[in-house]
């Protein structure tokens, strides 16, 4: 006899599974209208992949960079290439977390959506304005490369402070 947790947790992780699924097919979708035929080799695995994700959470990665090897391969328009992105994420996200969850609780939250929207049309407004300045190129890594230090110096943060309590003990 299964208990009731148990009952309620399953389908829910199976239709989460089926969100993540369509969601890793609507990325795959969005890289094939502008990949080269070649790029359908790479495109069709990166399908199986998907659809191999649902039981085996460790095929959602080479997945994904599948169809970034399509999107690389091909010339997609911004558009595609940003909604590719979208259902990426989307699809990672409903993959890896729904092991961890519950009837009570949602693997994607507002804020993750809202960010992951937010930057690619960030990414879109970017393409769409012609702007040719000559030294962009050269500080544009030195902007990203701040903005990953200012984004993950609060984990660094309190990581070193977990560290702290544990120096001078055995492990």
């Amino acid at each position: 006899m299964t208990s009731t947790k148990t009952s309620q947790k399953l389908p829910q992780n199976l239709a989460y599974r089926l969100f993540a699924v369509a969601a890793g097919l609507v990325m795959v979708a969005a890289t094939l209208p502008s990949a080269p035929t070649i790029a359908m080799a790479v495109a069709a695995p990166a399908a199986l992949l998907v659809v191999l994700s649902a039981w085996i959470r460790s095929a959602a990665a080479p997945a994904v960079l599948a169809c970034v090897a399509v999107l690389a391969l091909g010339e997609p328009s911004a558009v595609l290439a940003s909604a590719a992105g979208l259902a990426a994420t989307l699809y990672l996200l409903m993959i890896h977390a729904e092991a961890t969850t519950t009837v009570q609780s949602l693997p994607t939250t507002w804020q993750t959506l809202l960010g992951a929207v937010g930057f690619a049309c960030v990414g879109l407004a970017v393409v769409a304005v012609p702007l040719e300045v000559a030294w962009l190129p050269v500080f544009a890594p030195v902007v990203v490369v701040l903005l990953f230090a200012l984004a993950v110096a609060p984990i660094a943060a309190a990581t070193s402070g977990q560290r702290k309590d544990h120096i001078g003990q055995g492990r």
